[in-house]
């Protein structure tokens, strides 16, 4: 059977590790459903005795919530971070890395380790150009190149290599043979901006899963993408894009069905911001969002039974709440725990959730979407005045993402709606409790997060009783 929640994950693939049986995760022989959430931060606060304690405190918070899948970051690509230059890692950072995966396990919290940022944030893709032109600067980059460029792929795989082949310092284990290591996200929401059709992303996807899967065969591989819909499914591309301007997302790159329909992508993701997605009225409308969130959601339930994997929604949040109180958050999740168990309970794809984002009570709330338990947590600073050329900064960050293309392509997309020229038809055949768990203590605790926490702790208590009946295969007979 499989392990109780919060129980110590051992180092038997057979009787701990997840594995993928059509449309659903397997651990133990059983069905596995979880609700999850997001850290990032956790290796670089592992690294530094004042700030350890809270990477225990998560996780170990995280496990009485009944919280049994942690997304974290297994990359810096950086000056003082886990790779210092190509090929070149501080030892420091990997102990810390050690250290947060080796506590999960032991707090029976699996982990979902993203190897590398679309995003500025702890180097990612920026870095590897950077050192593929010897450049100190962006201007004159494109992200493109981290997907094209030899120099840039090698760069990556070496990477990879070297953090799936890594033995933890603490138990011993090779991180590829740890059960507690779930699965590996390729890229923090990767996009090439500038072509609808995605064709540089879609085959790095196709080469680094690949990679992926040789090195570490019975963990499981993901995109990490944001699950905009492209052209492999037109009538989703035009209809549930965010909106009016579904043009815009397609020009991102990405393409929901094709960049998870790779053999070695085993399962597929995305994420939703309605509040940075939508425009006005809805972006500030309460209702408006939760339900473009439940329908973004259903829509990606219903695409991954038609690719046959299983569905994670990966990222979502909900802006801190004021001194008014959490009732619009609480809503908020609550609408996408109940799209996620309904649709779980029918047999779906619908697999698992992360929200975004459980904090330590001393980690500030720097982007106003972290949820504390037991206490409130450390206010955000407040903001300081733009250093010296920070806004030429930002124009190189927008060029780097390809602005011109990205606006050409938009303006190409647009000409060809008014022409009547972009086909309507799809290309796909698709169609449109209150449970308290150990952490009730943390609930309870009468904080401005309590209500969002028993919301949370609810629709994880209630998941796991879905993944209760044994999974049977059929006979293939004498």
């Amino acid at each position: 059977a499989a392990a109780a929640a919060g129980a110590p994950i051992g180092a038997s693939f057979e009787r701990d590790g997840v594995a993928v049986a059509g449309t659903e995760f397997v651990l133990g022989g059983a069905p596995f459903r979880f609700v999850g959430f997001n850290q990032y931060n956790m290796m670089e606060k592992a690294r530094h005795a004042d700030s350890r304690h809270m990477v225990d405190e998560v996780l170990e918070k995280a496990a009485s919530l009944g919280l049994t899948v942690m997304r974290t970051w297994a990359f810096d690509d950086r000056e003082g971070g886990l790779q210092v230059a190509p090929g070149v890692f501080d030892e420091d950072a990997f102990r810390a890395l050690d250290y947060v995966v080796d506590k999960a396990g032991r707090e029976g919290v699996r982990l979902l380790l993203c190897l590398t940022n679309y995003w500025s944030d702890y180097g990612g893709m920026e870095s590897y150009v950077k050192w593929a032109h010897g450049a100190n600067s962006l201007r004159g980059l494109s992200v493109s190149d981290f997907y094209s460029d030899p120099r840039c792929r090698e760069m990556f795989r070496f990477f990879v290599r070297a953090v799936l082949t890594r033995r933890n310092t603490v138990n011993g284990r090779v991180y590829a043979e740890d059960p507690a290591i779930m699965a590996w996200d390729l890229a923090n929401e990767a996009r090439n901006p500038g072509g609808a059709q995605g064709v540089r992303l879609n085959e790095w996807i196709g080469e680094m899963s690949a990679f992926v899967k040789e090195l570490a065969p019975r963990q499981l591989v993901t995109t990490g993408l944001e699950g905009f819909y492209g052209p492999s499914t037109v009538g989703l591309m035009r209809w549930d894009n965010p909106g009016p301007n579904w043009a815009q997302y397609v020009c991102e790159g990405t393409d929901f069905i094709s960049n998870h329909a790779h053999a070695f992508v085993d399962f597929t993701v995305a994420h939703v911001y309605p509040q940075q997605w939508l425009p006005e009225p809805c972006a500030s409308d309460d209702y408006c969002k939760r339900l473009f969130a439940t329908r973004w959601t259903d829509s990606h339930i219903e695409a991954s039974a038609a690719l046959g994997k299983p569905f994670v929604l990966e990222e979502f949040g909900h802006p801190t709440p004021t001194s008014e109180g959490d009732d619009v958050r609480e809503d908020y999740f609550e609408a996408i725990y109940q799209e996620m168990l309904t649709s779980a309970r029918s047999a779906s794809a619908a697999a698992g959730s992360l929200f975004w984002i459980f904090s330590s009570v001393d980690y500030p709330d720097y982007d106003g979407y972290s949820i504390y338990a037991g206490q409130e947590g450390s206010p955000a600073p407040p903001p300081s005045a733009p250093p010296a050329g920070a806004e030429e900064s930002r124009q190189l960050k927008r060029d780097f993402r390809n602005r011109a293309k990205h606006e050409a392509c938009e303006k190409a997309l647009q000409d060809a709606e008014m022409g009547g020229t972009v086909p309507s038809e799809f290309d796909l055949g698709l169609t449109r409790a209150n449970v308290h768990t150990t952490g009730v203590d943390l609930v309870e605790a009468g904080t401005s997060h309590s209500g969002v926490l028993e919301v949370i702790a609810s629709a994880s208590a209630q998941i796991r009783t879905l993944g209760l009946a044994p999974v049977t295969t059929q006979s293939e007979g004498p």
